[in-house]
């Protein structure tokens, strides 16, 4: 849903993005609700913008 929130206040310009900006916006909207989430879905967002950051070299986000 984050994806095309996303695409909706960016429109065209959202094709534009990297990966990386794609997908950071998309962790910041789950981090901003993280409450929604259970533990292991949260958990697997996280690896997920890990491997993301990654490809990109930069370092893993680390969230207690």
């Amino acid at each position: 849903m984050s994806h095309v929130k996303h695409f909706e206040q960016l429109d065209e310009a959202y094709h534009a993005l990297s990966v990386l900006e794609k997908e950071t916006y998309v962790w910041e909207q789950t981090l901003a609700n993280r409450h929604r989430w259970a533990k292991a879905e949260f958990q697997e967002a996280l690896d997920y913008i890990n491997r993301v950051r990654e490809d990109f070299d930069l370092e893993p986000l680390i969230i207690k």
